[in-house]
């Protein structure tokens, strides 16, 4: 992914061009419940007081209106290595093309 922000480069750099994929570092985070896409939910088994041996499933209304639609997230953070803040400034600069380029559905702008 360093690679591909790096072919990134932008046409309005303020400061000195050509940042390399050595220049970022890029942490992947993958998030979920465990169970990639499914609700985790979906596997409990319920019992009721009246009939302890008696294991039911309960639908998704029925837990709760605050289950989230999605149970997988992927947080993708970009550093750049250098220090200077003008190197930083194009870096940004870099990482905004890139994301650019993504399609609504890849990223939601943060």
């Amino acid at each position: 992914m360093a690679e591909e922000i790096a072919k990134s480069q932008p046409s309005t750099l303020y400061h000195k061009p050509g940042l390399k994929p050595e220049d970022f570092i890029v942490d992947v985070i993958n998030m979920d419940y465990g169970m990639k896409k499914k609700n985790p939910v979906n596997n409990v088994c319920f019992y009721c007081k009246s009939d302890l041996n008696k294991a039911f499933r309960i639908s998704k209304e029925q837990v709760s209106k605050l289950l989230p639609e999605q149970f997988e997230e992927q947080q993708i953070r970009v550093y750049c290595k250098a220090a200077d803040e003008e190197t930083i400034s194009d870096a940004r600069e870099y990482f905004d093309q890139w994301r650019e380029g993504l399609t609504k559905s890849q990223v939601r702008k943060v």
